[in-house]
């Protein structure tokens, strides 16, 4: 375990001793949606650390489901198993054995009200108060056709109005709702974690989507006194602080950009043989803008903050999560298609009209999605209202950098990107 996890574990128990929600004597209930998800797994791994001598003072309860015949008992059990190199094998034992026997494992649909819940399952969710609901369960889908606009309505709105009417149904201390940082749509300069405007232009309706669930989520605390927290993520990315490092579930956002230039390389070459060593020269003029950049925050350093935040019973209500600096795109993009070994790329300020084919197939897959943000002025995310919780944890986050950016590639390359190939 790293240095930095072991301060931010004892600042946890200090924090606790000095009377957050999670520290009495009785046992501490935490419920969460989307526990599998990139996010969630990491917060459901800090969770168990920061537990680990206590697991029996916790009750966790997860909601989800199957996912391909795989029950969700199962599907937690093998994602617990990425621990292995955070923990002594012992501790992770311990934790295999309480997500076997003691985790209340509740199935559910995310886009179907809270009365289809079986009856003993609600009793679980009933019998007890629950300190901290953890709802980061959603959709990420940054494409705009019919299709996704309606599966982003249900999921993530009408999917979280759900969720808040299964909590009108129990005692909860705190309802933590996860959102996104680019809910500002195309507003560009200093951004404040809890700034509204539905009438902006967005990028895509997943934006839309994050910032209309949020607004139900900041509504329903003003009328019924749970308190809400919003927590707003920039784009995630692999972990920088806890091993192994760069690790990853989800290869979307900027690893599905290296994904595609890898599917591209192959198609030309004519299959997967010695795909990395080989280079390949595709003709591409690249839509970005060279002085501009990304703002991507390491999925553990997400965790920790949000974790830490309840855990030091911060007065807030709205947070960033991102990074302190952007990675910028001159270094990044570069980088990872030096890792896909791909050649004859160039940068241009605007996207040509002449477009060869491979850009034609780049900007009909890629660019419509991906070109508003690389050549997006800056987004200066404001991060004040952490900040104090921060530096009581001594958590900073690892900046995303030529030599971090190298490790989240190599991790990603060791996984082909995510790409599933024969």
């Amino acid at each position: 375990m790293s240095d930095s996890s072991t301060s931010i574990g004892q600042q946890s128990r200090t924090a606790l001793s000095q009377g957050s929600p999670a520290i009495s004597s009785k046992k501490t209930r935490i419920a969460m949606t989307g526990a599998t998800s990139l996010l969630g797994r990491n917060l459901l791994f800090e969770i168990f650390k920061e537990n680990i001598h206590d697991l029996d003072r916790l009750e966790l309860i997860l909601l989800g489901r199957a996912k391909e015949s795989q029950a969700l008992r199962d599907r937690v059990r093998e994602m617990v198993c990425e621990m292995s190199e955070m923990v002594s094998p012992d501790e992770l034992s311990h934790i295999l054995d309480y997500c076997a026997h003691r985790v209340i494992y509740v199935d559910s649909e995310l886009t179907e009200p809270y009365t289809k819940i079986d009856s003993h399952s609600l009793h679980q969710l009933q019998r007890a108060p629950i300190d901290f609901f953890f709802h980061l369960a959603a959709i990420s889908n940054f494409r705009d056709t019919p299709a996704v606009r309606e599966l982003l309505h249900r999921t993530n709105i009408e999917g979280t109005l759900n969720t808040l009417e299964l909590i009108r149904e129990l005692k909860v201390g705190e309802y933590c709702y996860t959102g996104s940082a680019y809910v500002c749509g195309t507003t560009t300069g200093k951004i404040y974690p809890d700034y509204i405007n539905l009438d902006q232009p967005f990028h895509n309706p997943y934006e839309l989507s994050k910032l209309k669930a949020e607004i139900l989520v900041r509504e329903f605390g003003t009328a019924t006194g749970v308190r809400c927290r919003i927590f707003r993520t920039s784009t995630i990315c692999g972990r920088l602080i806890e091993p192994p490092l760069g690790g990853v579930s989800k290869y979307d956002v900027f690893y599905g950009w290296a994904a595609f230039w890898l599917r591209m390389k192959a198609s030309v070459l004519g299959g997967w043989s010695d795909i990395y060593t080989r280079p390949c020269a595709l003709d591409a003029r690249i839509c970005y803008r060279a002085a501009g950049g990304f703002n991507t925050v390491p999925v553990d350093f997400a965790a920790k903050a949000m974790y830490q935040v309840c855990l030091q019973n911060d007065p807030g209500q709205s947070y960033h999560l991102v990074n302190d600096q952007e990675t910028p795109h001159a270094m990044h993009i570069p980088a990872m298609l030096n890792t896909v070994n791909v050649e004859g790329t160039s940068q241009c300020e605007t996207i040509p009209v002449d477009l060869n084919e491979t850009e034609a197939a780049y900007y009909r897959v890629l660019g419509k999605t991906f070109t508003p943000y690389m050549t997006s002025a800056p987004m200066d995310f404001d991060t004040d209202s952490i900040r104090s919780v921060l530096n009581k944890s001594r958590l900073r986050c690892p900046p995303v950098d030529a030599a971090n950016f190298q490790v989240l590639m190599e991790f990603a390359k060791q996984h082909d990107f995510g790409v599933e190939h024969n």
